[in-house]
């Protein structure tokens, strides 16, 4: 599970700058490059602020953030086959019109 690539995935979309999401999020953007860079996890109150500021549920940010190597081995293929229309699924859920 990669969260902080989701979030850097979503905040891109949106068009918000990681300087402009740590001011937004009320932390630093060394912390906001931590969590992109998968080095940290975030708070679960900051991960509260984040939904909040992306305008994205939690459940949707951690389906997005699911990778086949999450999964047992048997279950990949079927993972590599749908997840692409799941994500793009969740992407329109959350509006993203550039996706």
């Amino acid at each position: 599970m990669n969260i902080g690539k989701t979030i850097q995935a979503i905040r891109k979309q949106k068009g918000i700058t990681q300087a402009d999401f740590a001011a937004k999020v009320g932390i630093s953007k060394t912390a906001v490059f931590n969590i992109e860079a998968d080095c940290s996890i975030p708070s679960p109150k900051n991960l509260a602020t984040i939904c909040k500021v992306l305008e994205t549920p939690q459940p949707i940010l951690y389906l997005m953030s699911i990778e086949a190597k999450d999964l047992p081995e048997k279950r990949r293929t079927v993972f590599d086959t749908l997840f692409p229309t799941v994500q793009k699924l969740m992407f329109d859920i959350i509006g993203d019109d550039q996706y």
